[in-house]
């Protein structure tokens, strides 16, 4: 449950920008650090960030880990941008909002929160019909 509702807060966050001006940054790999446990950023289809309106950026190493820096930073959340994830196949960027996240102990994620996102709904079911786990569904939020 404490997923969804931190998923529902990134989705929200991420619907109050011009998805049409907003790109994300590039993650160097094997360099940028994570922001919530300093650990390297190495594997791409966990990476994650989000974006200020003071152009600064956030990233980090697992989708769970932004979704607890969100959590435990509530007074930049008002600040945020966009909020950007990984499409878990084909490793391209993709807005938070637009994307399907899932959660399955069968998902070893840097940090162990074993969650993904997909660009599209089908390749989520295909991956819970093969390993099993949930999808993380959005939820309605009381507005920042």
């Amino acid at each position: 449950m404490k997923y969804l509702f931190l998923i529902s807060l990134i989705i929200f966050l991420s619907s109050c920008s011009n998805e049409n001006i907003l790109k994300p940054v590039e993650i160097k790999y094997g360099q940028d650090i994570c922001e919530t446990c300093s650990m390297i950023i190495s594997e791409k289809e966990y990476s994650a960030q989000y974006l200020l309106q003071d152009d600064k950026v956030k990233k980090f190493d697992d989708i769970g880990c932004m979704m607890h820096f969100i959590k435990d930073n509530k007074n930049e959340n008002g600040n945020i941008s966009a909020v950007f994830v990984r499409d878990f196949n084909s490793k391209n960027w993709i807005n938070a909002k637009n994307a399907h996240f899932f959660q399955s102990n069968k998902i070893t994620t840097p940090m162990g929160h074993g969650i993904i996102a997909f660009a599209r709904k089908e390749d989520l079911k295909d991956v819970k019909s093969t390993i099993g786990g949930k999808e993380l569904r959005n939820l309605l939020i009381p507005q920042l």
